[in-house]
């Protein structure tokens, strides 16, 4: 966040997961950590999850799941 000056060092990019049955607090670290320092995972029940989906007008959909149980996720940016 280079063009932030400043800014960049106490700025937090936050990714809230709409799939926290799936995205477990390690998973959300793994996934967090590729992107760097400054962005955190977070992840709540599903009424928390809800609440915030409605809060931002994000929409989201899982897809039916497999033969092996995955499925899924797509998600407004």
């Amino acid at each position: 966040m280079p063009g932030l000056g400043a800014d960049a060092a106490v700025t937090r990019i936050l990714f809230v997961t709409v799939d926290p049955r799936r995205d477990t607090v390690a998973r959300l670290a793994q996934s967090t950590h590729a992107f760097g320092p400054a962005v955190v995972g977070l992840r709540g029940s599903a009424r928390q999850t809800e609440a915030i989906v409605r809060r931002y007008r994000v929409s989201y959909s899982a897809g039916k799941p497999d033969a092996r149980g995955d499925y899924e996720v797509m998600h407004s940016s």
